[in-house]
């Protein structure tokens, strides 16, 4: 994992669930955060599924964010199928990213680093136990 400690993760994942859970049951989704390199912290929403549901993650196009209209679309209706959903929002070498990037914009990141991201996300949900 990239950045952030998988019993950081579990912390942070835990308390979402359970403010999910106990507080807030109609909430859609919440926003986690991961450090992906010192510095720069992605963001994600969640949407906890059925306890025996399937992770799916779900990343948006190049240069966009987690609030595409088809990446948002997709993932509210697996979402109310029972699916586990995470939507992140890749960095791009930008500390909590939140807007599309142009296409003609100085780009700091490498794909590997975006492979990393999308691995540290997908190690993140796949580490945590069934109906978490």
């Amino acid at each position: 994992m990239v950045g952030l400690s998988a019993s950081r993760f579990r912390v942070l994942y835990l308390a979402g669930f359970l403010w999910n859970a106990l507080i807030l049951p109609e909430a859609a989704a919440e926003v986690v955060v991961l450090e992906v390199s010192p510095g720069i912290m992605a963001t994600a929403e969640f949407q906890q599924g059925e306890a025996d549901s399937p992770v799916i993650l779900i990343l948006h196009g190049f240069l966009q964010t987690r609030e595409f209209p088809t990446v948002v679309a997709l993932g509210e209706s697996l979402a109310e199928s029972g699916m586990t959903v995470l939507r992140p929002t890749l960095s791009l070498g930008i500390n909590r990213r939140d807007k599309s990037q142009a296409c003609e914009a100085i780009h700091v990141h490498s794909m590997e680093m975006d492979t990393r991201e999308v691995a540290a996300w997908w190690s993140g949900c796949i580490s945590e136990p069934a109906g978490m």
